[in-house]
């Protein structure tokens, strides 16, 4: 006898069939789901988003930061308030899909068109200074 699942009463390969039905009933690619490439990739993308939205709420206040971390923890902190709150209403006037979360981020993008060229700089000058450091003079 095979050994039944006590959540669903069905057994183990029962319930990985039910699975792989419902990804393929809802259009989800087991791809996706399965390699977690594509949220590594997507990551940097929003956590960017975050802080670019979050320089623009500080640019109107205007705020003295100690240090350069101090000042990116707080752009981007900012940013993810921003959006926490535009998902909620989004969410209240039942306006959650995926093509809303990319339309706020490429808004965020073409509000700070001028910043992710001079973002992309420090990240690459931040690069070099890292791998400067950790490479063994020879």
């Amino acid at each position: 006898m095979a050994h039944q699942n006590t959540i669903s009463g069905k057994t183990q390969k029962e319930d990985q069939i039910i699975f792989q039905n419902s990804l393929v009933s809802t259009g989800n690619s087991p791809l996706i789901t399965a390699v977690p490439a594509m949220s590594l990739l997507i990551l940097p993308l929003i956590f960017t988003g975050f802080y670019l939205l979050g320089d623009r709420v500080v640019g109107l206040l205007r705020p003295v930061f100690a240090t350069p971390l101090e000042s990116f923890l707080i752009k981007t902190t900012l940013g993810l308030v921003a959006i926490s709150l535009t998902t909620t209403g989004l969410a209240f006037l039942g306006g959650i899909y995926p093509a809303t979360g990319w339309t706020l981020l490429g808004l965020i993008a073409l509000a700070s068109w001028k910043k992710i060229g001079a973002l992309a700089r420090q990240a690459m000058a931040w690069r070099s200074r890292i791998f400067s450091t950790l490479t063994p003079a020879g």
